[in-house]
């Protein structure tokens, strides 16, 4: 998402920023956003996981 898609987000809601707000707002977005993509990203894939075998009376 870029910050023009959360500024249109935000006036759907009401919300309308000035040419400041904007510019403030794209800037925290452009530094967040890799701090974003790194959370949602699962650091092993779930195919890598190693699978856990349960072996009844062992």
């Amino acid at each position: 998402m870029t910050s023009n898609e959360i500024a249109v987000r935000l006036e759907a809601v009401g919300i309308i920023l000035g040419a400041a707000e904007h510019a403030d707002l794209a800037g925290a977005y452009g530094k967040l956003s890799p701090m974003l993509a790194l959370i949602r990203t699962p650091p092993i894939p779930p195919e890598a996981e190693p699978a856990i075998v349960f072996v009844a009376g062992a």
